[in-house]
């Protein structure tokens, strides 16, 4: 299990608000994790971890991230993580 705020989107669709997401700036990113043999951690709850906390215009991005391999969600099938809203603190 590899997990963090990377800071990088992996998808197109990992930020909503602001400039489109462009190939360019995923894409080092993505062959990292093919490369590695990562797959995306089941999760629920909150799709974006990240916003820029302005009022109105909103930039929402997805940059924090949990992989696996098959190996892991092989033993652990039913595991998953809960991003839960922003402002929620534990």
């Amino acid at each position: 299990m590899v997990l963090g705020d990377f800071n990088s989107l992996l998808k197109t669709d990992d930020r909503i608000g602001g400039n489109p997401v462009v190939w360019a700036e995923i894409m080092e990113f993505n062959e990292c994790v093919l490369e590695c043999g990562l797959i995306e951690f089941p999760t629920h709850g909150s799709r974006y971890t990240w916003s820029d906390k302005h009022d109105g215009n909103k930039k929402f991005s997805k940059i924090d991230w949990i992989f696996i391999n098959r190996e892991w969600l092989d033993a652990m099938p039913t595991c998953k993580a809960l991003f839960l809203p922003e402002g929620i603190n534990c």
